[in-house]
């Protein structure tokens, strides 16, 4: 009721009464069509109004409907009408439509038209189109009757049912004329289909028809072969035992022989053309080894038809005789053919006379070493000597390093392994320094203590080689140099030698006895010098002052070349010594007089 209520006054003359304050009496049946009197009343005054309720006339008409395979469609194909709740007409546009037609698919789709609240479902039948139409193409000559019929062979409607003629649109372009040669263009539609053909119109007279060729030498030849047709005056066919033929042909003898063929008056003059046969097939020998790839294709080198034309490996027939066994030394026939004409090769499978020969070995560590020295020699397949360089090797010597490697050479598919030992090499030499007085015999071998070999074998002095001197009767320090070869005797003999240096001390000759040095007041020598770093062999005497049975040794890992004889000493190093030297002795003298006076 509060619907149609819109406000209330009260007796001061506001217009703010609640609608709870008003009473209505009256009811509304919205389920049924018709007018209800409603009343307000409100202290003592009433409002009566009419609540009309009108029937809903909401609907939507749509229709089922069947088309066929590729034709068009969309909703609005199917749609009819449709009427809002009061009857008024309603566009499609504001129609809500559900469901999709698939028109290249035959089949059942159901199609939804909804509007306020009121659907239609309707069917859409999508029929496969057999609509189709065939007709031929003909020749007919000036004269002959002719109909469109004559060249119409059939039409089917859309569901495949047969179509008379009649019901087929023809249409000629030009108008067929049977009176005049000419191609004529005849269109026959139905539908949606169409089917164009070409209707000839040839000139009705005498004539031969017969046509060249060509054969090969020792094909069979009949002068039919080449005739084609015939025809009287009329234009009615003649049959071949009616023709006349001149000429003769040699099927044993290539050539160009002409052949006519004559009737009523008209000839026909052919030419038979005799090619020799040009077939071949080329292929070759060749030799291979055990294990290696091959193909039939690999022998062969062409192939022509009787034209002379080039033949495609795929054309080729391959017979062996017996089977190439690649696995196996032989001679292997393989025939290659073609349209009646072989070649047959021999393929030689040779024994693989591929190797490799190489050789184990030992060397001690700090050797040199490199892959080819444990190589000896190697082949190819046909036994030929190859280089070094063409082997493949895997695997690494640590020669600084002991133990035992694998180092393995490959070539062609033949590999050789070999094994290579490396020995701690023990070689080593130890010499000392030592301090003796002045004019005091002095030896070489006073400085040695020992050597070893690189098995650590113990070797003699004898065997150690010794560069450098010590003058006993002049004060100063001497190098010398003791060096072994550890390669002695073998092929890296004078490669690698151990060297290493003894500092030898010639005490100052005693010219003047010398009272004690007061403890209270040390001298210290002036400008004491270290020995010397050079490793180069030298026989001058330096002030160095010397620690005397000091130890040096030289071992086979950290050897270096000796040094030529010849070497310089650095300049610096003998003109130091020479100063020190020298302002010693300018010392000594002065403290002699010193003492003296």
């Amino acid at each position: 009721a509060e619907d149609n209520f819109d406000s209330a006054t009260n007796k001061e003359g506001d217009n703010n009464v609640a609608f709870s304050d008003v009473t209505v009496t009256g009811t509304v049946n919205t389920a049924v069509a018709g007018s209800y009197p409603v009343t307000y009343t409100y202290n003592g005054v009433s409002k009566k109004i009419n609540v009309t309720v009108k029937a809903k006339l909401t609907a939507v008409n749509a229709h089922d409907s069947t088309i066929y395979t590729g034709d068009t469609w969309n909703a609005g194909d199917n749609f009819d009408s449709a009427l809002d709740k009061d009857g008024n007409s309603v566009t499609f546009a504001d129609i809500t439509v559900t469901g999709t037609v698939n028109t290249n698919q035959a089949g059942t789709n159901t199609i939804t038209y909804s509007y306020d609240g009121v659907s239609k479902a309707i069917t859409v039948t999508v029929l496969e189109n057999k609509e189709g139409i065939s007709a031929h193409d003909s020749t007919i000559y000036v004269g002959d009757a002719w109909d469109a019929k004559d060249n119409f062979d059939s039409a089917f409607d859309k569901d495949g049912n047969a179509v008379d003629l009649e019901d087929v649109t023809v249409t000629e372009n030009p108008t067929v004329d049977t009176t005049k040669a000419g191609a004529y263009e005849v269109t026959y539609k139905y539908g949606k289909v169409s089917k164009k053909i070409t209707l000839t119109v040839k000139a009705k007279l005498t004539a031969v028809n017969a046509h060249d060729s060509t054969i090969y030498v020792g094909d069979a030849w009949s002068a039919e072969d080449n005739f084609d047709s015939a025809l009287d005056k009329d234009g009615n066919s003649v049959a071949f035992a009616d023709i006349e033929v001149k000429g003769t042909v040699d099927t044993d003898k290539a050539g160009t022989y002409p052949v006519t063929y004559t009737y009523d008056g008209v000839s026909k003059t052919i030419n038979i053309q005799v090619k020799d046969i040009l077939t071949a097939v080329n292929a070759h020998d060749s030799e291979i080894y055990v294990g290696d790839s091959w193909d039939a294709k690999d022998n062969f080198d062409s192939a022509q038809d009787k034209d002379g034309n080039t033949v495609d490996w795929q054309d080729i027939n391959v017979s062996e005789n017996p089977t190439v066994d690649l696995e196996t030394a032989g001679v292997y026939q393989v025939t290659y053919s073609y349209d009646g004409v072989s070649k047959t090769i021999n393929l030689t499978v040779n024994p693989r006379k591929t190797s490799v020969e190489v050789h184990d070995s030992t060397i001690y560590t700090g050797d040199a070493w490199k892959a080819e020295d444990n190589f000896d020699n190697a082949t190819d397949k046909k036994g030929d000597p190859i280089s070094f360089e063409d082997v493949t090797v895997t695997g690494q010597v640590d020669s600084e390093t002991a133990g035992a490697y694998e180092v393995s050479y490959i070539y062609d598919g033949v590999k050789k392994v070999a094994h290579i030992t490396v020995i701690q090499n023990q070689a080593q030499i130890t010499v000392k320094d030592s301090v003796i007085p002045y004019g005091e015999k002095w030896e070489a071998e006073a400085n040695f203590i020992g050597a070893t070999n690189r098995d650590g074998v113990a070797i003699p002095f004898s065997k150690i080689q010794v560069e450098g001197t010590v003058d006993v009767n002049k004060a100063g320090t001497y190098k010398v140099i003791y060096t072994y070869d550890p390669n002695e005797g073998t092929a890296d003999a004078g490669k690698k030698q151990l060297s290493v240096t003894a500092n030898i001390q010639v005490e100052a000759e005693i010219v003047n006895p010398v009272k004690p040095v007061d403890p209270s007041d040390p001298t210290e020598p002036t400008n004491p010098v270290e020995p010397s770093t050079s490793t180069k062999p030298s026989t001058e005497k330096t002030p160095l002052k010397v620690v005397d049975n000091k130890q040096h040794t030289a071992t086979y890992k950290a050897a270096k070349p000796l040094p030529k004889t010849g070497d310089q000493t650095n300049t610096w190093v003998i003109w130091t010594g020479l100063s020190l030297l020298v302002l010693s002795m300018l010392l000594l003298v002065m403290r002699g007089r010193k003492k003296k006076y």
